[in-house]
């Protein structure tokens, strides 16, 4: 049976169409680094961009072919028209792969606001700190100018404690399944994590409550087989823990950018 999570990963496109009917202003983001908070805090609806499972047959006329398959699939989910919902686009440098997904999208499908934010490599520097501090005002500055909102001490602040109790809440799930005995399964909590990104953090956190208090009146560990952590970049498809879990193997722990990091560390 489908869970709610896997419901908003699946209908995320047909949801967004919904917000955008309603009049909201919908921003896509590339990877953890999106800054989330601040486009919430000036009244925008932010959504991580990712693509399904390939083969991707459009995005390989566009980028070349060899970039990694997040790529890949967040451009051809795109040239599909599946985001033409989106009023804006911004690609936090992580990598040159994101770098070319990002241009070829700003290029062969123009949207009313894109922004490029540059990101620290040594964060250690004095000079690092102030560099990205600026890089942060200049980013809410171009919002306020493109969308004509605001984005003030206070509402950043807020959104700020919003967004750390959705942390918060997928950080206690994720204790259940690294338990020594879990009785949630991995493949659950990355759809809770995922879903997180493509969903209004209010109505994410409500549901989050009531997961954890159905999860903590189970009985007996969801499995007992090899316990797996999975480490590497991104990953989007619950299906994927899922297949792995099939075999009787339990993933307990993870270091990806759509798993642990996400969540960990409040701001």
């Amino acid at each position: 049976m489908t869970d709610k999570f896997e419901e908003l990963l699946e209908q995320r496109h047909e949801n967004a169409a919904g917000w955008k009917r309603e009049g909201k202003k919908i921003v896509g983001y590339f990877c953890t680094y999106g800054l989330e908070e601040i486009m919430h805090a000036g009244g925008l609806r932010p959504v991580r961009v990712f693509g399904p499972g390939g083969p991707y047959k459009l995005s390989r006329e566009h980028i070349q072919p060899y970039y990694c398959q997040n790529c890949h699939g967040a451009v051809d989910e795109a040239l599909k028209g599946n985001y033409s919902y989106l009023d804006g686009l911004v690609s936090p440098y992580t990598c040159e792969h994101y770098r070319a997904a990002y241009d070829s999208w700003r290029i062969n499908l123009p949207l009313d606001y894109t922004r490029f934010i540059d990101m620290p490599s040594q964060t250690d520097l004095p000079q690092s700190e102030e560099f990205f501090v600026q890089e942060l005002k200049n980013f809410c500055g171009s919002l306020e100018s493109a969308f004509g909102v605001s984005i003030t001490d206070d509402s950043l602040c807020d959104s700020i404690k919003l967004h750390n109790r959705n942390r918060s809440l997928l950080k206690e799930l994720y204790g259940y399944k690294a338990a020594a005995e879990p009785v949630v399964s991995g493949a659950e909590v990355f759809a809770a994590i995922m879903s997180s990104t493509v969903t209004p953090k209010e109505e994410h956190n409500l549901l989050l409550e009531d997961k954890l208090e159905e999860v903590g009146q189970r009985k007996g560990p969801a499995g007992e087989g090899p316990r797996l952590m999975a480490i590497g970049t991104e990953m989007h498809d619950p299906d994927i823990v899922k297949a792995i879990e099939e075999t009787g193997a339990r993933m307990v722990a993870d270091e990806l950018c759509t798993g642990s990091r996400l969540v960990w560390v409040n701001v």
